[in-house]
């Protein structure tokens, strides 16, 4: 990842103009000081009136150059989160099976807002400190060499100092990286689990393994916080050391009258306006440090691998199919072998069999979140691949059983992915669809009521009926329910199927389930166990041939009633 953009490096290279310039004038200004002492007797008030020009024009583009540093710094960092956000949600779905969602946002944000200061501000006390390192060590040899060579003595030194502690932080500096991302993460998930930790009476393993992460970091920091106290410190005792080494040699100059006192003073001020740029070598190099190891981390989620797009085939409407499909998630253990299924167009096709069959792998495989490993999954007799994959995925509307609701409102909710303006009407009218209407309505705030994180403030058939009020307004061609009523008591249910029945009118619909009751009517029904299809049909025909489906709706019928008779 670059430091600097294209379209930032004009500003950036005005900023940095207008910094040399201001360090130029700081250097210039213990001459004019020389000047004024050794010549006061001629030249009345004149330099000490060119010092205070001098001054205001250094602190004025000193301030402008540090601020348009910022700006283009700020602006970076906009761009690069921006950038690396875009790119990740473009990322091929496998790379997020094996992240976590709070690691990724805190190396977004995090990293990020190191390089925001080192951009702007070790940057700019840099260029402005080695403008004056070089103008202060030249004027200093043209006031007088033989004092020169005791400053920059010490020099060599300083590095050979600096490099090692630099190499030790650039090391803790990753090393932080990774503990504040694990630290900030664990946080998070503990929060957003909260229920589950609550409920597992988890509360104290919980804050044990939060505890360790933050004591982990502690001790990072610690050593982080070593370096930087060891390394400034050091510098800047080499360079007092040097400094108490000219005064006493200067004195004896001007009092055997080899060295003006106007030059000692100007000598001592270009020394004392060395200290700060050269004991800030250090905290830049920190920095710097720190900034290559964000940086590090930015680069690999830069360069993870998106999704294919697919061609720019024509979609119209046609069936799906698929053809001796094997799938696996590791490339070991396959989750579906040699499966062939066709759907039909406007037909309602179900997919059942028993939990770990690879039910819901299909729908991962329908919505192109995989590539298959062998076999072809056709639309319309052409490969998926051959059509572009947002116009693909526009065609279908997903109801899970996950109940993907976002934080926000129900609008907010409603309205999500849709690139149009949807009016309250049109809001209202897909609520009635989904036989949520009347309870919308009847909260205080009506499409703005919250629901929280993950929708709970809503009752699981709530969550269910918004996202098939969702997928009403995406007027989507081909609807996939996977498990949409696993969760759901018999009421629930009910009004979840009403609404599933209402929506599906003249839309072809792709139902993954195990209750009986969302897939007894189904045109087609595919049985699925042990990762292949051993039977296809009409529930009445599968009835008839399949012992297995036989079995699976018999246990079912028998769990059902007695759930009834337990009932009061």
């Amino acid at each position: 990842m670059e430091v600097a953009a294209p379209r930032f490096k004009t500003m950036i290279g005005v900023a940095q103009l207008i910094t040399v310039l201001s360090s130029a004038v700081g250097v210039a200004i213990p001459l004019v000081l020389k000047q004024a002492i050794d010549g006061r007797q001629t030249t009345g008030f004149r330099m000490e009136l060119a010092l205070l020009v001098l001054f205001l024009v250094q602190a004025i583009m000193e301030s402008t150059g540090s601020f348009l540093m910022a700006r283009a710094g700020e602006a970076q960092v906009l761009a690069t989160r921006s950038r690396i956000t875009h790119h990740l949600l473009f990322a091929n779905k496998s790379f997020f099976d094996h992240q976590v969602g709070d690691d990724l946002a805190s190396h977004i944000v995090a990293d990020t807002n190191t390089i925001r200061e080192f951009l702007t501000q070790n940057v700019t006390l840099f260029v402005a400190g080695i403008v004056t390192i070089v103008g202060s060590v030249t004027a200093l040899i043209i006031l007088d060499w033989r004092l020169s060579l005791v400053m920059i003595a010490a020099l060599p030194l300083a590095v050979l100092v600096i490099t090692p502690i630099s190499n030790v932080s650039e090391k803790y500096a990753k090393l932080m990286q990774d503990g504040v991302a694990q630290a900030t993460s664990g946080l998070a998930e503990s929060f957003r689990t909260i229920e589950l930790v609550k409920a597992n009476t988890a509360e104290a393993t919980t804050n044990r393994r939060l505890d360790h992460n933050f004591k982990r970091l502690y001790r990072l920091s610690l050593r982080t916080d070593l370096m930087d106290a060891i390394s400034s410190p050091t510098v800047l005792l080499l360079l007092f050391g040097a400094v108490a080494v000219i005064f006493l040699y200067g004195g004896q100059r001007v009092a055997a009258g080899t060295l003006s006192v106007g030059t000692l003073m100007s000598f001592l001020v270009y020394v004392f306006q060395l200290l700060n740029p050269l004991g800030g070598l250090s905290t830049f190099f920190a920095s710097y440090a720190r900034m290559k190891g964000a940086t590090a981390k930015l680069n690999t989620l830069e360069n993870v691998a998106v999704e294919d797009t697919g061609g720019d085939a024509q979609l119209t409407p046609g069936p799906l199919a698929f053809r001796d499909v094997t799938f696996s998630y590791d490339g070991q253990r396959p989750i579906l072998n040699d499966v062939t299924l066709n759907i039909p167009l406007n037909k309602k096709v179900a997919i059942v069999g028993p939990s770990g069959g690879g039910k819901s792998t299909i729908v991962d495989l329908i919505e192109r979140f995989y590539p298959v490993n062998t076999g072809t999954i056709a639309y319309d007799d052409r490969n998926v691949t051959a059509y572009n994959l947002t116009k693909w995925r526009q065609a279908f509307a997903l109801v899970s059983q996950d109940n993907n609701i976002i934080a926000g409102t129900i609008r907010d909710n409603l309205t999500f992915g849709l690139e149009r303006s949807v009016t309250d009407d049109a809001l209202k009218t897909a609520l009635n669809q989904a036989g949520l209407l009347a309870e919308v309505t009847a909260f205080p705030d009506g499409l703005n009521t919250d629901v929280g994180e993950n929708g709970t403030l809503l009752s699981g058939g709530q969550k269910q009926r918004i996202q098939i009020a969702r997928a009403y307004l995406k007027n989507a061609r081909y609807i996939i329910f996977d498990e949409a009523t696993a969760n759901l008591d018999a009421d629930a249910e009910h009004q979840v199927s009403v609404s599933l029945n209402q929506l599906l009118t003249n839309r072809t619909a792709i139902i993954v389930a195990h209750r009986l009751s969302t897939i007894v009517d189904a045109d087609i029904i595919y049985f699925l166990e042990n990762h292949h299809i051993t039977g296809c049909g009409t529930h009445d025909q599968l009835m008839a041939t399949h012992a297995t489906y036989r079995r699976f709706v018999n246990e079912q019928i028998i769990h059902v009633q007695k759930q009834a008779k337990e009932t009061p």
